[in-house]
C-alpha cells in the first residue's frame, strides 16, 4: 500500500508529542510494509495529522481537543473517511456522532531508554517536565515546599531566573527545587531514567512523557483526568504503574505511597507499556484502518 502521510518531520517544530508520535509511527508503518509518496495522485490512502492540511484526507489522527476550535482541525474531522483519536476522552468529549473512528494511542520503544547515558543530575529527584504552566504546577511548587528533603526538578521557564511565574505572582526557586528548562528529546531521556518519580501534569491527552516513565520503569504520580485517567484507569493493571491525585492532600498521600514501593509501581509500568504500547502494533492496527479507509472509497 502506498500512503501520502502530512506532515513529515521537516515539516514539525524540532520538540513536542506529535513529532516523537510521527517520527516513531512512519518506520514503524514501513515495517508493516507500507510505502510513502510525495505525490498525491499516486497514493492509496491520504493519512493528515492533528491541525495539518494539505490534501482531503482518508485518514486523520486527532491529537487533542482543540479548544478554542482550529478551523483546519474542523475541516479535518468533517471530510476524512476514517478518524483516529490518540484518546478516547478525546472522543467522548469533543467528537460529533460519526462513524468510522478508532481509538490507537501513543507508543513508546523501551528500547530506547534503555543503558541511557547519564544525565549530569544527581539521580533520585522527582521530575515535572514541561516547558509552560500548567493547572497542576502551583500543586508541584507546594510538594517541593512541603517536603525540603526531597529534590525536586523541572523543566519549567529559564533556569537563570530567580523567581518563578505562579499565577499572577513570583515565588523563589527553593533550594530543594533545581529548574534546568527545555531539554532536547535525547537529553530528556536521560532526566527521565535519573529521576525517582514522574510527575504527569493535568490537561494531557495521551501522554508520551507517562510511557517513558514506564519504559524506564519510574512509577508515575499523575493528576486524575483527561489522558492520564485513560492510561492509569483504576480497575486494571496500570493503576500499579502509579498514582492519581485530584488535590493536594491527596498528590502528597500518592507520593508518600510511591516512595514506599517505587521498584513495584515502575516495574508495573514497564509491564504495562511492554504488552501494550509497542510501535509495531500501533503500526499494524494503523495499517487496518488504512485498509478500512480504502474499503469506503
Amino acid at each position: 500500500m502506498i500512503v501520502y502521510h502530512y506532515p513529515n518531520l521537516n515539516n514539525l517544530p524540532s520538540a513536542g508529542g506529535v513529532r516523537q508520535h510521527i517520527a516513531h509511527l512512519l518506520p514503524a508503518l514501513e515495517r508493516q510494509g507500507i510505502r510513502f509518496t510525495d505525490w498525491v495522485p499516486e497514493a492509496d490512502v491520504v493519512h493528515v495529522q492533528t491541525s495539518y492540511r494539505a490534501s482531503t484526507p482518508d485518514v486523520w489522527t486527532c491529537h487533542g481537543g482543540f479548544v478554542p476550535p482550529i478551523l483546519e482541525v474542523a475541516q479535518n474531522l468533517r471530510e476524512a473517511k476514517t478518524v483516529i483519536s490518540v484518546a478516547q476522552w478525546v472522543v467522548d468529549e469533543y467528537f460529533p456522532p460519526r462513524d468510522e473512528v478508532y481509538v490507537i494511542p501513543n507508543g513508546v520503544d523501551v528500547k530506547e531508554f534503555e543503558n541511557l547515558p547519564f544525565s549530569g543530575l544527581e539521580p533520585g529527584y522527582i521530575l515535572w517536565s514541561k516547558a509552560f504552566l500548567r493547572p497542576d504546577w502551583d500543586m508541584f511548587y507546594r510538594l517541593a515546599e512541603a517536603n525540603p528533603d526531597l529534590r525536586f526538578v523541572s523543566t519549567l521557564f529559564d533556569p537563570c531566573r530567580p523567581t518563578l511565574p505562579v499565577g499572577l505572582g513570583g515565588v523563589p526557586i527553593l533550594p530543594n527545587l533545581q529548574v534546568i528548562g527545555i531539554q532536547t528529546y535525547e537529553a530528556m531521556k536521560s532526566v527521565m531514567n535519573d529521576c525517582s518519580i514522574y510527575v504527569s501534569t493535568g490537561s494531557e491527552v495521551c501522554p508520551i512523557q507517562v510511557l517513558e516513565a514506564w519504559a524506564c520503569r519510574k512509577p508515575v504520580l499523575a493528576w486524575e483526568g483527561d489522558g492520564n485517567a485513560e492510561l492509569l484507569r483504576p480497575g486494571s493493571f496500570a493503576i500499579m504503574g502509579g498514582w492519581m491525585y485530584v488535590d493536594f492532600d491527596e498528590m502528597v498521600y500518592g507520593l508518600s505511597a510511591l516512595l514506599e514501593d517505587p521498584e513495584f509501581y515502575g516495574s508495573a509500568g514497564r509491564t504495562r507499556v511492554e504488552h501494550a504500547y509497542a510501535w509495531d502494533d500501533i503500526a499494524r492496527r494503523t495499517v487496518e484502518v488504512y485498509h478500512r479507509s480504502c474499503a469506503l472509497l
